[in-house]
């Protein structure tokens, strides 16, 4: 059990080491850290990704918005703020109903999140 305590201190340090607010995570998620961590891997591979990358290679503005927009309400909750940040940018092309942009914004969202699946 001690064994299994270290290696869940060692993620979450990893992760407050790469800028995720983990501690806001944790009061939300009333500091279970396998809950966390459980939401997190959903949160990885949540379909909403490839949706939206599907929406803004079709085109569709406001289904892109929409998930984009979910995903950083998401992102939020998770403490993955520089996640949040890069999404905010990309919800915010997609507001104002232009795609101009919005490829380069997904791969910056895309690389974000690697950095932190790397560390799960």
């Amino acid at each position: 059990m001690l064994k299994d305590a270290k290696k869940d201190e060692d993620w979450c340090g990893a992760l407050r080491r790469q800028g995720v607010n983990v501690d806001k995570a944790l009061v939300r998620m009333k500091g279970n850290e396998a809950a966390y961590r459980d939401f997190l891997m959903e949160f990885f591979d949540d379909p909403d990704f490839e949706s939206m990358e599907e929406a803004v290679k079709a085109g569709d503005v406001r289904a892109a918005f929409d998930y984009a927009h979910g995903l950083k309400g998401m992102a939020a909750n998770l403490g993955l703020d520089e996640i949040c940040h890069r999404l905010n940018i990309l919800v915010e092309i997609l507001r104002a109903g232009s795609l101009g942009g919005a490829v380069e914004a997904m791969e910056n969202v895309t690389a974000a999140c690697g950095t932190v699946t790397r560390l799960l």
